[in-house]
């Protein structure tokens, strides 16, 4: 006997999820199907009406097309179903009358789907610029002018707990600066969708179109003297370009002030959106300034500015400068301590100018501290024409910061460039690591040099490569000073031995080949140590020379050759076949030698000259250390 359904309403079943429809539930991929068109499968389609009724809570499937089934209670539902959904869309439309109309970016309202990583979304629709909110989904501000957009949005984060504001690509024309003063500790970030496809075109005036700053304690002047703030506040910039293509005199593209933390990546700021520029950038114009009293915290990587007269102010403690880039700087590529004294913890790595004119680094002020600068860059003389400004240094210290590092000289064949310009040498100048200086052939045999202005002073010029490349660690002249050196060279020869005498006094080249190169003063400090004996017969003598040479270095046995320095002593065999240990220190190129100062660049071979007093003696020369260094 055939039994009514369970239910006495027949309804419908998802093939996916179960669910009765036109419920699903939330993970069910059949849920946004649009038209609920459903088939029954073979199995049912086949049966009779009366069969098909008692089917009671059955299941239908979609995408089956042999056989369509329209029954009149199931098109009732749909249309109930319809009726039902159009006066709830009336009803929410009637609601939200007054909001944004809806974007270009279309949507799905499900359970949980409005919600987004960043806080807000900002993108274009037109030429309006949109923001939605990362939580709800709806759309909170509109306006053409993305300053207003940064300024709204930014200061809704700082008032809550901070958040990030994800970016669109396009181009988003901004008239208003935007200015964020942190007085609390909130983070804010500002992520493009990468470093060309979002652009933030400035078309206003201002001086400082990007601001953010922390007050707190820098109100007067003293506060920029070391007096230090509630450092508050975290700023991250990345994945866009911020084009200026108007700047004027004394603007700042992006100025980050007395905050506790800033990163930027990926972040390019365009002065004028034209690599070979000819018209020099607005006097006082900077790209990017960070700076701050007491101990802030910044990662700047892969950070490029282009046509301003300075391109990046690093006047913050503890900051690191990952591959950082300036093109067509006119001043100061890179402004080390501009406001703040003894700023401490900067690290560069593989900083770029290219095209720049003036100087590439330089330090305005004192500091105790080390600014390391690894594999800097120095690409390609300026234009130098409509009052752009010559390349004139590499890295001027006008204070009494250290350094240490690397440079890399390309293209640049100006006479009067300098790779190191030093004021004076107190005692942290001195204390200064080895930069290593590399040229490619192009830039090499011109007048590139190292110069001191103070005491004692000196002008060193570096010496030509020819095709190739080398690397030297720079000296300077130190006077008196001791202190270590940085060119030297510890060798150890294998002995020299049976070294046969013909005539007595006459003296023969033990063959010890040691070499060395001067690189700039050229002036040396030499010991040698070693040990000398007579082979035939106890109470014989013997003698020997330092000498030194250049081109090929001489053979054990051969004529003595070279220049002699130092003392020519002698000695009495005690016992023969023992050894008697000598040595001397000497310079070479001062006032306690009679000898001047090598030549930079050219390399020389250094030995001992051995002799016997008697006809027919056979010497040794042993167990040999030699120690030089250039000061």
């Amino acid at each position: 006997m055939d039994r009514e359904p369970a239910s006495s309403k027949t309804f419908i079943r998802c093939p996916e999820c179960l669910r009765k429809l036109p419920g699903h539930k939330y993970q069910c991929s059949l849920k946004n199907q649009g038209k609920m068109d459903w088939l029954l499968p073979d199995e049912l389609n086949n049966r009779s009406g009366h069969e098909l009724k008692k089917t009671g809570n059955r299941t239908f499937t979609q995408g089956i097309t042999d056989k369509q089934i329209a029954r009149r209670d199931f098109l009732k539902k749909i249309s109930l179903v319809g009726v039902g959904a159009g006066l709830l869309g009336a009803g929410y439309l009637v609601g939200d009358a007054k909001a944004i109309p809806a974007p270009s970016i279309g949507s799905t309202i499900e359970p949980g789907s409005m919600e987004s990583p960043a806080s807000y979304l900002v993108f274009l629709d037109g030429s309006t610029i949109l923001t939605r909110n990362g939580d709800t989904g709806i759309n909170t501000y509109s306006n053409t002018d993305m300053g207003i957009i940064l300024n709204n949005v930014s200061q809704e984060l700082y008032n809550a707990s901070g958040g990030g504001i994800y970016t669109k690509s396009g181009t988003f024309n901004m008239n208003t600066d935007v200015a964020l003063d942190f007085q609390n500790n909130k983070s804010i970030m500002i992520k493009g969708s990468g470093m060309y496809a979002t652009i933030i075109k400035y078309n206003g005036t201002g001086v400082n179109p990007f601001f953010f700053q922390n007050s707190i304690g820098s109100g007067n002047a003293s506060g920029l003297q070391g007096v230090a703030a509630s450092l508050n506040g975290s700023v991250e910039i990345d994945d866009m370009q911020l084009l200026f293509p108007s700047p004027v005199v004394n603007q700042v593209g992006l100025r980050l002030f007395q905050l506790g933390h800033q990163v930027i990546r990926n972040v390019s700021i365009t002065g004028v959106n034209n690599r070979y520029n000819t018209t020099p950038p607005p006097v006082g114009s900077i790209g990017f300034q960070v700076s701050g009293i007491g101990s802030l915290y910044g990662r700047i990587e892969s950070l490029s500015v282009m046509n301003f007269e300075v391109g990046i102010v690093a006047d913050a403690d503890h900051c690191f400068y990952s591959n950082p880039t300036v093109i067509q700087s006119n001043k100061y590529a890179f402004w080390l301590q501009k406001d703040n004294g003894n700023v401490e913890d900067n690290v560069f790595m593989r900083p770029t100018a290219t095209l720049c004119g003036g100087d590439i680094f330089f330090n305005s002020r004192g500091s105790k501290f080390e600014y390391i600068i690894d594999s800097l860059v120095i690409a390609a003389d300026p234009y130098i024409a409509n009052g752009w400004t010559a390349l004139a240094n590499g890295i001027n210290n006008q204070g009494s910061a250290r350094f240490r590092g690397s440079v890399l000289i390309d293209l640049i064949v100006a006479n009067s460039f300098f790779v190191l310009r030093m004021a004076h040498l107190n005692p942290e100048a001195l204390a200064m690591g080895p930069i290593y200086v590399t040229m490619d052939s192009n830039s090499a045999g011109h007048n590139h040099a190292i110069i001191i202005s103070g005491s004692p002073g000196g002008s060193y010029t570096l010496p030509a490569l020819g095709s190739g490349t080398n690397i030297w660690p720079t000296l300077f002249d130190r006077g008196d000073v001791t202190v270590p050196k940085q060119n030297d060279t510890i060798a150890t020869p294998a002995d020299a031995t049976s070294i046969t005498v013909p005539t007595a006094g006459t003296y023969l080249m033990a063959g010890l080949a040691i070499t060395f190169t001067p690189f700039f003063t050229g002036r040396l400090r030499l010991e040698i140590d070693f040990d000398i004996d007579d082979q035939t017969l106890a109470g014989h003598t013997m003698s020997y020379k330092i000498a030194y040479g250049t081109g090929t270095a001489p053979v054990k046995g051969a004529v003595a050759t070279g220049t002699v320095i130092g003392k020519n002593p002698t000695y009495t065999e005690g016992v023969a076949s023992g050894q008697t240990h000598v040595g001397q220190a000497i310079q070479i190129g001062t006032a306690y030698t009679n000898t001047g100062a090598l030549a930079p660049g050219t390399t020389y071979w250094f030995d001992v000259q051995v002799t016997a007093g008697t006809n027919g003696d056979v010497l040794d020369v042993k167990n040999v250390t030699v120690k030089i260094e250039e000061w």
